[in-house]
């Protein structure tokens, strides 16, 4: 599991991914001090984007699952942004 811990400015209270090493599927959660648009990205090492999606994030806590079947073994990097809020999680698929 990778998390991260921010001061509640507006933007992520907190987020962590799991599981890591992944192998199908891994799930971002997210806590938010309120409802927000936001966007998911996988970026692979190479900085290209393979998957991005918006997702709503409701106040408090959020699940938000990742499919990475399609991918590639190798290391990638989970970008979630919000508003002027994001952040950077780095995964490895197996």
């Amino acid at each position: 599991m990778v998390d991260t811990e921010e001061p509640n400015n507006g933007g992520f209270v907190r987020v962590s991914l799991a599981p890591n090493p992944a192998t199908d599927a891994a799930r971002l959660s997210v806590n938010v001090p309120a409802s927000m648009e936001a966007q998911v990205s996988i970026v692979n090492m190479l900085g290209q984007t393979v998957q991005r999606r918006n997702v709503r994030l409701t106040e408090g806590d959020n699940t938000i699952g990742l499919d990475m079947q399609q991918l590639a073994p190798g290391t990638y990097v989970v970008r979630l942004l919000a508003g002027n809020s994001g952040v950077a999680l780095k995964v490895v698929k197996q």
